[in-house]
């Protein structure tokens, strides 16, 4: 078999199990009760209104798809911890979001994101902030004010041993995962 047979039918398949688990979603009849969904890979360009309903979700998984958006009912889902957003189109923060109550952890890996606004009152809860592998060329001097972040991601972006420097000595305990000192990219 040509490699790009395999190549082919290696991408079928990977749409076809993002079908599957849309479907399983969408056809499981107690929603209210999920903790946990995965709508990861179902090429997305929007979310299910059924989503609403979920409103005992602890993780949200809707990586790599061509989410721009959120629907601003995700602001109901007062128990949620952990929201993957990688692998999408989002070009900042979903602001309406910023509120969430219990929010840890914040993945918006590999969006196209330029700018890091991040008051100190946004995401109150938040731990861990993933933003590996974005365009972001500027961080905004708040983001040392916020009172629980502890780690955030900053690999793999348009940042200079300048431009971070003032980062690494304004919070101590903010663990930074960063390109800063290397000849890397």
């Amino acid at each position: 078999m040509s490699k790009k047979l395999v190549l082919i039918l290696a991408l079928f398949s990977y749409a076809l199990i993002g079908q599957k688990k849309l479907e399983r979603f969408l056809s499981h009849p107690a929603k209210a009760e999920l903790q946990k969904v995965d709508l990861s890979n179902c090429n997305l360009d929007s979310l299910p209104k059924d989503l609403a309903l979920c409103i005992n979700l602890v993780e949200l998984d809707l990586s790599d798809n061509n989410l721009r958006k959120l629907p601003s009912y995700l602001k109901n889902l007062r128990f949620l911890k952990d929201l993957k957003l990688q692998e999408n189109l989002f070009t900042g923060f979903p602001r309406f979001m910023a509120d969430a109550p219990k929010l840890e952890r914040l993945s918006l890996a590999q969006n196209p994101i330029t700018s890091l606004k991040l008051k100190a009152d946004a995401f109150p809860q938040l731990l861990y902030l993933d933003l590996w592998d974005c365009d972001i060329q500027e961080i905004d001097p708040s983001i040392c004010q916020h009172p629980r972040l502890e780690e955030i991601d900053l690999r793999r972006n348009f940042l200079g041993t300048r431009d971070l420097e003032w980062l690494f000595e304004c919070n101590p305990k903010l663990k930074i995962k960063s390109t800063w000192g290397c000849n890397c990219d």
